[in-house]
């Protein structure tokens, strides 16, 4: 008893000081658990401690307390979100810059010439392939304006120069301009099928749709409050090519009384569809509650009722930005999809050729070099070192000519032996240290050949005597004392 009077104390003091105000909060979070453990035992606690959940109170005072009630910027400042753990997106690859054989071929005519870009974006080079669809977007809004393209197709080479010097499409005001005419001059409503079903986008608020006229809805709150308006919208395209229209905003005609405003795009499984000449293309299309009037949306729901065509207004969002533009290229490059392939395939093949050639070329320049390695010194050094071979020859030769006839005898005998050897070169050639040559030699080699051996043989006389008298002057009473110090010691 006394046991469960102590609980029912403690836990009135608890809820007491979480009650006196926000700023015994941390307090009331670190003794409540210990607190109102005696509490939960007792059988006959007080419903208002029973109920007392201390950590919610106190956790966040800002939300339980009343607007009028004073707070302080700190704890009426909302807490701050916290830090987002997920890696930031890897910035796209760098543009690669290509050579394809195919630059060389002609542009051709809209729609094939689409490959081309959809093969350089495949090959990586970004940066090639938008200053090409520059060109080709351009292209493709003058012939769908009847006009001609050029008077002369450019080859692709050629059309990259031009689109590197044009301003990016969606920054191109009068292409913008020349777009959304050309939009509103081919495609036209038509009215849907009288019995059209709910497009799959709109199975799951089908329950809240109300029909209004075949394709046209009326979007309802939960609460049955007018929530939205709906159109499947059909566009009959009267243009002798595809349009790239996935994203515009409609409007009624002013001067039919109509003034319904939606916003349309194409059906989510339909993303990359173009609107072909000749067909319909179904376009979702979705209006707020504000997007027009009553009596406008009940005219428009006549007209389509009665079948017939609705005038409207078409402002295409494709030129809107770099992305819009972007995708609009996309879905003109979709159906050349497998001619793109082919052409980087073809692109690729020549450039593993070139690699491969290059290659080649490395292994056998290695190859080449280590066999001449292997056989010995390189080839830069052949000439001297036999040259000095040579020099080194005449030297012992010339001083055992000294040795064995006297110094005259020795500087004829060297100097004719010269001249002999420099006359042969000269006619025909020396294997190793000089080439035969292909005819007579001229006069001035032949002079030469007979008045260089005479220097070389004072040259040779000179370095002898040098040779000589180094060693009778430095090595003989080096080697002499050494003798003589080897001597005395053993």
């Amino acid at each position: 008893m006394r046991r469960r009077i102590l609980g029912a104390i403690v836990s009135i003091i608890v809820m007491g000081a979480g009650v006196v105000g926000p700023a015994a909060g941390p307090a009331a979070a670190q003794t409540t658990p210990e607190a109102t453990a005696p509490a939960a035992s007792g059988a006959a606690a007080p419903a208002s401690a029973v109920s007392f959940t201390p950590v919610e109170v106190v956790a966040e005072p800002a939300a339980t307390a009343p607007a009028s009630a004073p707070a302080s910027a700190s704890a009426s400042a909302p807490a701050p979100a916290p830090a987002s753990t997920s890696p930031a997106p890897a910035p796209p690859p760098p543009s690669r810059q290509v050579d394809a054989p195919w630059f060389d071929q002609p542009l051709g005519a809209d729609p094939a010439a689409w490959r081309y870009s959809a093969a350089l974006e495949l090959l990586g080079a970004t940066d090639q392939a938008e200053a090409l669809r520059r060109v080709l977007l351009r292209r493709h809004l003058l012939q769908l304006a009847g006009t001609p393209a050029a008077p002369a197709a450019p080859t692709v080479r050629q059309a990259l120069a031009e689109g590197a010097a044009l301003p990016p499409s969606a920054a191109d005001g009068a292409l913008r301009s020349r777009w959304a005419e050309l939009v509103n001059q081919h495609l036209r409503a038509v009215p849907p099928p009288a019995a059209l079903p709910v497009p799959p986008e709109l199975e799951a608020d089908q329950a809240r749709l109300r029909e209004a006229a075949p394709g046209l809805w009326t979007l309802l709150a939960p609460d049955g409050s007018l929530r939205g308006r709906v159109w499947w919208l059909l566009l009959h395209n009267r243009a002798p090519q595809a349009l790239a229209l996935a994203d515009f905003r409609v409007r009624t005609a002013a001067g039919t009384g109509l003034g319904m405003m939606f916003d349309c795009s194409l059906p989510r499984y339909a993303e990359m569809a173009l609107a072909a000449p000749g067909q319909d293309r179904a376009y979702l299309c979705r209006s707020g509650a504000g997007g027009g009037n009553a009596a406008a949306w009940d005219d428009l729901a006549r007209l389509l009722r009665r079948a017939t065509g609705v005038p409207l207004q078409i402002e295409p969002a494709e030129l809107a930005d770099a992305r819009a533009a972007q995708g609009m290229a996309l879905r003109l490059e979709a159906p050349q999809h497998d001619a793109a392939l082919t052409l980087a395939a073809a692109a690729e093949a020549a450039q593993a050729a070139a690699r491969a050639a290059s290659t080649a070329a490395a292994t056998a320049a290695s190859a080449a070099a280590a066999a001449h390695a292997a056989a010995g010194l390189p080839r830069a050094t052949l000439g001297p070192l036999r040259l000095a071979g040579v020099a080194l020859l005449a030297l012992a030769l010339y001083a055992l000519l000294h040795a064995l006839a006297g110094r005259r005898a020795a500087l004829l005998l060297g100097t004719a032996a010269l001249m002999v050897v420099s006359l042969l070169a000269v006619f025909k050639g020396l294997p190793g240290l000089w080439p035969a040559p292909a005819g007579l030699p001229p006069l001035p080699r032949v002079l030469a050949a007979l008045v260089l051996p005479l220097f070389a043989a004072a040259l040779l006389a000179a370095v002898f005597e040098l040779l000589r008298a180094f060693g009778r002057g430095v090595l003989a009473p080096m080697f002499r004392g050494f003798s003589e110090r080897l001597s005395g010691r053993y």
